[in-house]
């Protein structure tokens, strides 16, 4: 022990060198074993760089099946682009303008691309507009439609019961009934049931209750005096209507499947009443802002035209006339799409009167039209026949509708719908420097630019060879008279 306190400090020390010594080997040999693992990994890649300069060179075999690889999925890539581009324009065929030309030959005109020269010589500003009154009339008569019996109907119909119960068909004499809490005798009868005649005899002559008025009708009367660009924003317009119309005529074949052909009425149909349809004018633009500047628009006497003629524009707001903003609207937080140089976008929203039951089978029928996206659904419940609110236009009454016994809603579907730009602005070959002969420009350069402007992110390169530098200006017509003349 007298050793061991003696010496305490040396043998600490020689303890410390023991384990400083051993730590040190440690670390030597843990290092050694790394630096041996890297050594082996850069040998390993030598040699594979190695094996690729060497006499061999490179798998031919791979790279060609890799080659191949690409190859066809850009072949499968570009023949799925196509069939969305054929599927997206299937149904959406141009205006067909039937015209006679100076030598008294009867011709058949594509509406887009536009030939202004052909339209100048053929006054074909007025066939257009002229035949797109008549496409309307034909989509809305597809749809079967009836209407609310007229005063004259009520009246006649009114007088005949008038003659019945004075004949002791119904009433006893002396009899009063009581309706609303008011007393009526026999002439008040007659005036109720003579009215419910009237409503149901209409309710059974169409499919559902419809009319002109409750499109969104850009011309209601012909003219020469419409732009190239309104022209454009009326075809569009057409297909729209097009789609949700036939989505309606749909519906309602799908629930008049098993009825006999006297059943199929308003009474039993899935989609009642088109209460209004009202399309955006213009495109969604890809960002807030994007488009002409305010500059641009004051020295631009032809989007001014286009877009202040309320003659043209019917239901456009008043506040943003004035300023001559578009309609279009920005992108919906739902989807977050605007219009690209892939496609664009055009926003609408239909009011119906439906069956409850049916509006999963509606909303489908829109969805499987093209490619349309549903942004919003408000729906309100319906007590009684009447459409209340927002449902009634201007000089309408509520109880002159029937809708049957069913429980049925006032919905307003909001959507948008896509135009893939391959067709609607037209495809550029590259290789011969033109536009394809299948898919040229159907939107006329003045439309381009009033929906775009020069600096959108939504314009492609061939977009914007069209627009710069500018065409010469198409000449704004004569302001109208009344009525649009």
């Amino acid at each position: 022990m007298r050793f061991l306190r003696e010496n305490i400090f040396l043998i600490g020390t020689a303890a410390a060198c023991v384990a400083i010594g051993a730590l040190l080997a440690l670390s030597y040999f843990s290092a050694s074993g790394k630096l041996d693992a890297a050594i082996r990994e850069r040998e390993r890649l030598s040699k594979t760089l190695d094996d690729f300069a060497g006499r061999k060179g490179a798998n031919e075999a791979m790279i060609s099946w890799a080659k191949r690889r690409v190859e066809r999925v850009e072949r499968d890539g570009q023949r799925v682009r196509r069939e969305c581009v054929n599927w997206n324009r299937r149904n959406y065929s141009v205006l067909k303008l039937d015209v006679t030309d100076s030598s008294g030959v009867r011709r058949r005109i594509d509406a887009f691309p536009i030939d202004e020269q052909q339209y100048e010589e053929l006054s074909l500003r007025y066939f257009f507009t002229q035949q797109y009154q008549e496409e309307l009339k034909r989509l809305l008569a597809e749809t079967n439609p009836t209407s609310t019996p007229t005063q004259m109907e009520i009246d006649a119909q009114v007088a005949q019961w008038q003659k019945y119960l004075e004949a002791g068909g119904a009433a006893e004499e002396g009899r009063e009934l009581y309706a609303g809490g008011a007393k009526r005798g026999a002439a008040g009868d007659a005036q109720a049931r003579g009215k419910q005649t009237a409503v149901l005899n209409r309710a059974r002559e169409g499919m559902i209750y419809a009319d002109l008025a409750a499109l969104d009708n850009i011309y209601p009367m012909p003219t020469k005096n419409a732009t190239f660009a309104d022209l454009w924003r009326a075809q569009v317009n057409l297909w729209v209507t097009q789609d949700l119309l036939s989505a309606i005529n749909e519906t309602n074949r799908q629930a008049f499947a098993t009825l006999p052909e006297d059943e199929r009425t308003v009474i039993n149909a899935a989609v009642k009443r088109l209460t209004s349809l009202q399309i955006a004018e213009n495109y969604i633009r890809p960002a807030a802002g994007d488009g002409p500047s305010a500059s641009e628009i004051e020295e631009d006497e032809e989007y001014e035209e286009s877009n202040f003629d309320m003659y043209m524009i019917p239901d456009a707001p008043e506040e943003m006339a004035e300023r001559g903003e578009p309609l279009g609207g920005e992108p919906h937080p739902l989807t977050g799409r605007g219009s690209t140089g892939e496609y664009d976008v055009i926003r609408y929203e239909l009011e119906v009167v439906i069956s409850l039951s049916q509006l999963m089978a509606f909303e489908r029928r829109v969805l499987a039209q093209n490619y349309h996206t549903i942004l919003d659904v408000q729906w309100r419940s319906i007590h009684g026949p009447a459409v209340t609110g927002s449902g009634r236009r201007s000089g309408e009454k509520d109880d002159l509708f029937y809708y049957g016994t069913a429980p049925v809603v006032a919905v307003t579907l909001k959507g948008e719908v896509l135009f893939l730009t391959p067709w609607a602005r037209g495809t550029w070959d590259e290789q011969a420097e033109e536009w394809s002969n299948e898919f040229p420009p159907l939107i006329p350069t003045q439309a381009l630019r009033q929906q775009f402007g020069l600096g959108s992110s939504a314009l492609r390169p061939e977009d914007k060879k069209r627009l710069e530098p500018l065409p010469e200006r198409e000449t704004a017509p004569p302001p109208p008279p009344a009525f649009g003349f």
